[in-house]
């Protein structure tokens, strides 16, 4: 009926309240909780959640008017912060899933640190280019390794990941950093998450010179106007035999190396020209290797950038945290720039109300 309608609409509005809170806090990195956050508590400070709310209830009158006379849902439970911090990062976690199914190769980075608790975490990260030609590095989460460092155990959680984010045929590159846990293991992860491809076995013995990688060098444009690079052209055959029409891409690199509006341009401003000028069809293997090349990550610095996230959001007086919440805030602290994004859309408000009615 139309009271109930319009109560459902008011919840939804003062929902919009706790969201931003929990977006800011985990943004900031800041702790949520206090040691005693009840009603009735003499604590003049209830947790940077209760006290960011009641801040900001004193310049908003629906808020405060729902803080003053609510009964039933008040938003300030440690229930509904967890819950809020669960479906936010969800929600995360959906798109970048959308983004991997809409691009056409992914390479996963690998590194482990050990947390204050004295536990061995394992940060996975994709790296992919998107529809639009952007390179994306995406934090997928903090995994606990504490209890099996072994390659078989590795293997099975880069397995199901990949499997998780339906990505098993677009695997092109892993890299994995010589953290402890992975040192006595690196070569044995690597030689197992190999059989995920029949090609990859292949692939990856001929991954040590990436000479192909020269293919779109762009300062050896002029040398390759007068003599094709074939050495490297048969590298990428080797390494990449079953992704490219070879044919096809010989003539679309001959066309690139001599087009003055192309041969001074980096692998991703190229990418940027073609798409831009509408010439994906034209130059369709040149795309997909502007995007193979791209997504072959050079460093590991973006797990080594986790880890410092998860110092400030894990530390001496905050070291009680569950592994669950903790990776969930790791992904709200790492993918501020995604959240923020997603913020900017119409359906992300009403998204997480419908996550949150379900739960």
């Amino acid at each position: 009926d139309v009271q109930h309608n319009n109560l459902v609409r008011k919840n939804r509005d003062i929902m919009r309240r706790f969201i931003d809170v929990v977006c800011f806090l985990s943004g900031q990195e800041m702790a949520f909780r206090g040691h005693d956050e009840s009603r009735d508590s003499l604590k003049l400070n209830k947790g940077n959640y209760v006290e960011l709310v009641k801040l900001l209830s004193e310049y908003d009158e629906k808020l405060k008017y729902h803080l003053e006379h609510s009964t039933t849902f008040t938003g300030m439970s440690n229930l509904i912060q967890n819950d809020l911090i669960a479906s936010i990062s969800n929600i995360l976690m959906d798109r970048i899933k959308r983004e991997i199914n809409e691009s056409n190769f992914i390479s996963i980075v690998l590194d482990e640190a050990t947390d204050v608790s004295n536990f061995s975490q394992l940060s996975p990260v994709f790296r992919y280019v998107t529809e639009r030609g952007q390179v994306h590095e995406r934090f997928l989460g903090l995994i606990n390794v504490s209890n099996d460092r072994t390659a078989e155990a590795l293997y099975k959680i880069v397995v199901q990941l990949i499997h998780n984010f339906g990505c098993e045929k677009k695997l092109i590159a892993q890299s994995y950093d010589g953290a402890a846990v992975m040192v006595s293991q690196l070569n044995g992860l690597q030689s197992r998450t190999r059989v995920l491809d029949e090609e990859i076995k292949k692939r990856f013995s001929n991954l040590d010179s990436l000479l192909f990688l020269e293919l779109l060098n762009v300062k050896n444009f002029d040398m390759y106007k007068h003599c094709f690079p074939e050495i490297a052209f048969q590298s990428l055959k080797d390494s990449y035999g079953n992704v490219f029409e070879f044919s096809s891409l010989r003539s679309q690199l001959v066309v690139t190396f001599i087009s003055e509006d192309m041969r001074h341009k980096s692998v991703s401003d190229l990418l940027k020209f073609i798409r831009s000028n509408d010439l994906q069809t034209a130059y369709c293997e040149v795309v997909k290797l502007c995007e193979l090349t791209l997504t072959i990550p050079a460093t590991s610095a973006s797990v080594e950038r986790s880890f410092s996230t998860l110092k400030r959001i894990k530390n001496y007086v905050r070291n009680s945290q569950g592994q669950e919440r903790l990776t969930n805030l790791a992904v709200l602290s790492i993918e501020r720039g995604l959240l923020k994004q997603l913020k900017q859309e119409s359906t992300f408000y009403d998204l997480l109300n419908s996550l949150l009615a379900r739960q």
